[in-house]
């Protein structure tokens, strides 16, 4: 569920003292310290708006953009789990972006993913970034939901589902914990980072989606659609939204 938290300002006052130690760190040392402050700065973007921080999360998360941007950019100067790092604050900076510069949050959520896809060309042996392209693609997914784009997010989505059934083959040979784990992890995202009118939008995307998803699915797979559409019911029930209640 969405944090709800007895002393907001104190947690706000320790995110702002958090922000406040990198910059002082990047300032010393750029190389070193300027994605640990971007990191920093989207987990408080993140949790901003719970905490009645709103205007100030969106400044931040356009910050984060700004400094993630550049080091994408100057990627030869990166490591490779520093560029790993870069790929999915791009992607939570997306998450963040939706409600306010739609257009960037899925331009972000692209790059988000390209970066990983990168990555995994180059390192193919490297499991850890398949498992960073698996996030994004989540959180590239979550973000289309949210923007009522229906079958870019189910792309995305099933993409992620084939990347997860690849790495836990053994422990998950028809697939079905691939399918429901992604799943649960997109709506969580869309249920934490969502507002409003996105929020709904989102659930409702979700819903068609699954649809979609429990006509074209194999018979196997049928227990994790109806787990994951019993999650959905629970949110969309948290919403009021009876009309989709109805129509799940």
């Amino acid at each position: 569920m969405r944090p709800d938290l007895a002393q907001p300002d104190e947690v706000l006052a320790m995110f702002r003292e958090a922000i406040e130690i990198y910059r002082r760190l990047a300032d010393d040392d750029p190389a070193q310290h300027q994605w640990h402050l971007a990191v920093a700065i989207f987990v408080a973007a993140l949790c901003g708006p719970h905490l009645g921080a709103g205007q100030e999360s969106l400044a931040l998360a356009r910050e984060g953009v700004e400094i993630m941007g550049r080091l994408a950019r100057e990627r030869d100067g990166l490591d490779e789990e520093s560029l790993d790092h870069v790929a999915i604050a791009l992607g939570g900076a997306a998450g963040n972006l939706v409600t306010s510069e739609p257009e960037q949050a899925e331009t972000l959520a692209r790059e988000s993913v390209e970066m990983l896809r990168r990555l995994v060309r180059e390192q193919p042996a490297k499991s850890v970034h398949e498992e960073n392209l698996h996030s994004t693609l989540t959180i590239q997914s979550g973000v289309l939901m949210r923007l009522g784009r229906a079958e870019p997010a189910r792309a995305a989505f099933q993409e992620a589902v084939r990347i997860r059934h690849r790495l836990d083959r053994l422990k998950d040979p028809d697939g079905c914990a691939a399918l429901q784990g992604t799943a649960v992890m997109v709506l969580g995202l869309i249920w934490l980072q969502g507002t409003g009118k996105d929020l709904e939008t989102g659930l409702e995307t979700a819903l068609a989606v699954l649809h979609q998803e429990a006509r074209d699915a194999p018979v196997t797979h049928a227990t994790a659609v109806s787990q994951t559409l019993y999650m959905l019911d629970l949110f969309l029930r948290r919403l009021e939204r009876w009309d989709l209640v109805l129509a799940g």
